[in-house]
């Protein structure tokens, strides 16, 4: 299933989509919005957004657009997703959606 791309702001190549779609918000999209915007070190643009689609298992992130999908982010996982995947290009595998990101045994 592709990622709904919503259009980011033009001079800028990359974002971060946070669902504020009402399942999400249910779930503490709203805080974890609020966290991402409180991170002084955030590399990117963050786009509070509709509904992914993936309602029951947020509050959803995504960086766009490379499509990297994060599930029940919370408010205290924000700068962890700031520093190693916004700043360093690291995903943390730990919590990326598996739906999109399944893990593949070695």
């Amino acid at each position: 299933m592709p990622c709904p791309s919503p259009l980011p702001p033009t001079e800028f190549p990359r974002w971060v989509h946070v669902c504020q779609g009402k399942s999400c918000r249910k779930l503490g999209a709203a805080q974890v919005l609020a966290a991402f915007q409180a991170q002084s070190t955030c590399p990117v643009p963050i786009v509070p957004g509709s509904c992914l689609g993936q309602c029951g298992n947020g509050p959803m992130v995504v960086v766009l657009p490379e499509k990297t999908w994060y599930c029940r982010v919370s408010p205290a996982e924000v700068p962890a997703i700031v520093d190693r995947h916004l700043n360093q290009g690291q995903p943390i595998p730990a919590m990326l959606y598996p739906k999109f990101h399944p893990t593949h045994p070695d």
